[in-house]
């Protein structure tokens, strides 16, 4: 009797691990159908090992600037890429008078964006012998609230909580790739996982529609400049996340970057930067990013 319950438990094991076996060669199986599952798999688990070497800058040496002196001088310019634009900071102006068409091809955006998005393209073409497209870019309010009146409404964002008002953002697509589907093909996953290197960042991306409110969206890029695509991608943050980070009348070290978020005039900056962008964060304050000089 004992030797025959033990040949049951034998065989009850072999059973389990034969089933065991056949789940996983199915999971193989799926996955291997589904290379953009296997890309997010892949994706997923190597950003626990990204991290940034922004740092705290301590003890610098600043004077007062208004917004006046600082776009008076060559080296600063105002493009507000860092606009934080959702259901909760939403943009009253329709920046019709801002953008501008992309060579000739009926497709409006923010002129900050154009040599990124020129940049990014060619190197896709170079790469994979595929063109990427932009299915929407710039919408006006009255745009924007067509389509939020024939889309489902967890697709389309409220009038004035749509990046594509403010023309920084593309939606975009490969040929025979579009929507989530853009993740099947190589050329979009290197855009996913490159186009930080450009000023972009994937906006909505998965895992973070706590934060963002907005389900994931790999076809939607968002351009908000040179360092900080490359500081949120290599951190996992989403725009909302690094607005939180970048206290107020802190200082930050990128590299040889200095990133600063203030309330008001006047800013309290140091001198002797090369070059400097000055942005609305679209919450009452401003985003300062400036190229130091060696010196410093």
């Amino acid at each position: 009797m004992k030797r025959h319950r033990q040949k049951k438990r034998d065989i009850s094991k072999w059973l389990l691990i034969v089933l065991a076996l056949i789940v996983a060669a199915e999971a193989v199986l799926v996955l291997y159908k589904r290379p953009d599952w296997m890309f997010m798999i892949k994706e997923t688990a190597g950003s626990f090992f990204r991290n940034s070497d922004l740092e705290e800058a301590t003890e610098l040496d600043v004077t007062e600037w208004t917004l006046e002196e600082l776009l008076g001088t060559k080296a600063v310019i105002q493009e507000d890429s860092l606009l934080l634009i959702n259901k909760e900071y939403r943009i009253q102006s329709d920046f019709s008078d801002v953008v501008e068409e992309y060579k000739n091809s009926g497709v409006m955006m923010a002129p900050c964006i154009m040599p990124s998005y020129e940049a990014l393209s060619a190197e896709c073409k170079r790469k994979f012998n595929d063109a990427l497209y932009v299915n929407s870019s710039y919408r006006t309010p009255e745009k924007q609230q067509e389509i939020l009146e024939t889309s489902a409404a967890n697709i389309a964002a409220e009038v004035g909580a749509s990046e594509h008002q403010a023309g920084l953002a593309l939606d975009v697509y490969f040929s025979g790739y579009a929507g989530r589907a853009i993740l099947k093909c190589e050329a979009g996953q290197y855009l996913y996982q490159n186009c930080w290197r450009y000023g972009f960042i994937i906006r909505y991306p998965l895992w973070k529609s706590s934060k963002t409110d907005t389900a994931f969206e790999p076809w939607h890029i968002r351009y908000v400049g040179v360092p900080h695509a490359e500081i949120m991608y290599l951190e996992g943050l989403v725009l909302e996340e690094y607005m939180e980070l970048l206290s107020e009348a802190e200082y930050y070290r990128y590299g040889d970057y200095l990133i600063t978020r203030q309330e008001k005039e006047p800013f309290l900056l140091p001198e002797g930067f090369e070059s400097g962008i000055i942005s609305s964060d679209n919450m009452g304050g401003y985003v300062i990013t400036l190229k130091l000089g060696e010196e410093k």
